[in-house]
């Protein structure tokens, strides 16, 4: 008796070319590998982190200046520090969201254009609204690129992740003192906080230089994707005890760093302390 094949379509079987998509794609494990190099990988995620902490760890050193010419109050001069990193928080809850809707590489580099041209407004900021309103651009921008970095090094190499995410906060760290050392100089050899602030508008070229790269290599490859039913994604641990015990680890973090860099330098300038006393000071301690 002669076996008749199924007359089930061919095409339930096959599989699709589609272009790969490193935040939406569902790819097979043998196809799941990155496009790029460990040293590009590890070179992207420096330059990146590098300029996610200036535009917030740069307020400090320039609060006085700034003050001063604008004559703000305690409250509005507070909120130059508070917004990024409330924004560091708040804007976590979307930032899935938009990945899922646009791509991870779209919504990092127009994080990171978005964080460039709202440190150059704030440079030229003529009221506080103006200077508020930047200030909120730049938190945006370093919360939305710098909650998706970490899953950018997990997914290109999983078993380098500790290692990826040890150069991610350290470079985080090193972005940080460079501003926190160079920006009250800076404002001295330029003549005030404005030329300070907007040259720190020119680490944000070289990372949106260096995700043009990702994303043009990570955009010009093809994968074979298996055809799978759409999956519900996870919804967020709000009923977790220990998620909301690591979110209050990282506030708490947060507040006191960000607090020290910002607060510490124009206290002990108001007690009589120069500029680069206070600052010596505080890199020390």
């Amino acid at each position: 008796m002669t076996h008749i094949p199924s007359a089930r379509p061919l095409a339930h079987f096959r599989l699709r070319v589609v272009q790969a998509d490193a935040a939406t794609a569902v790819v097979p494990e043998a196809f799941a590998r990155s496009v790029l190099s460990f040293a590009a990988t590890v070179a992207a995620i420096v330059l990146v982190a590098i300029d996610l902490r200036p535009g917030i760890v740069s307020i400090g050193p320039l609060l006085p200046h700034i003050r001063q010419e604008f004559g703000m109050s305690n409250a509005e001069a507070s909120l130059l520090t508070a917004i990024p990193p409330m924004l560091m928080g708040l804007l976590a809850f979307p930032t899935p969201w938009l990945v899922h809707r646009f791509g991870r590489d779209r919504v990092i580099l127009t994080a990171l254009i978005i964080l460039m041209l709202t440190t150059i407004l704030r440079a030229f900021s003529s009221s506080v609204v103006m200077l508020l309103v930047s200030t909120v651009g730049v938190g945006a921008g370093i919360a939305i690129a710098g909650a998706l970095i970490p899953g950018f090094a997990k997914k290109s190499f999983p078993k380098q992740e500790a290692v990826l995410m040890g150069i991610y906060a350290s470079s985080l760290g090193l972005g940080s003192t460079l501003a926190a050392c160079l920006t009250e100089p800076l404002a001295n050899l330029g003549g005030g906080w404005r030329f300070a602030d907007g040259i720190l508008a020119i680490p944000s070229l070289t990372a949106i230089a260096a995700w043009i790269v990702v994303a043009a290599a990570e955009g010009g490859t093809r994968a074979l994707v298996v055809e799978e039913p759409t999956t519900t994604r996870p919804g967020l641990p709000v009923v977790n005890p220990v998620a909301w015990l690591i979110a209050l680890y990282f506030a708490a973090n947060n507040i006191l760093f960000f607090g020290y860099v910002s607060w510490t330098a124009p206290i002990f300038r108001e007690l009589g302390m120069s500029a680069a006393a206070a600052f010596a000071w505080i890199m020390s301690a």
